[in-house]
């Protein structure tokens, strides 16, 4: 599938960076979104969680991997932009690849 080969190299990004948690987790959270952006087909001006998790729903992803999608962005969130520094980018990584798969498999 397209959508999932381009998530993943996305996610490319996401890893070359990951000795650098800034650096990481911007790159997690673009990966995400460009990923959603070619399945979910909107852009950035429309995007938000909401929107998001309904469009989701609409395509009947289950709500347990919606819960993971809001997870890792919230990790994403919290890793940028508040001094939190337990970390563990290796972990986001491969449930980043795993919620890739699992949207690819329920759309």
């Amino acid at each position: 599938n397209n959508a999932k080969k381009l998530g993943k190299k996305y996610l490319l990004d996401a890893k070359k960076n990951i000795e650098n948690k800034n650096k990481f987790y911007e790159a997690l959270d673009k990966a995400l979104m460009n990923y959603l952006k070619s399945i979910l087909l909107f852009d950035n001006s429309q995007y938000n969680a909401k929107k998001i998790r309904e469009s989701l729903l609409k395509k009947s992803v289950s709500l347990k991997t919606i819960d993971l999608l809001d997870d890792i962005f919230n990790n994403c969130q919290m890793a940028r932009y508040t001094p939190f520094d337990y970390v563990d980018m290796d972990k986001d990584y491969k449930r980043a690849l795993e919620l890739i798969s699992l949207i690819d498999n329920e759309i």
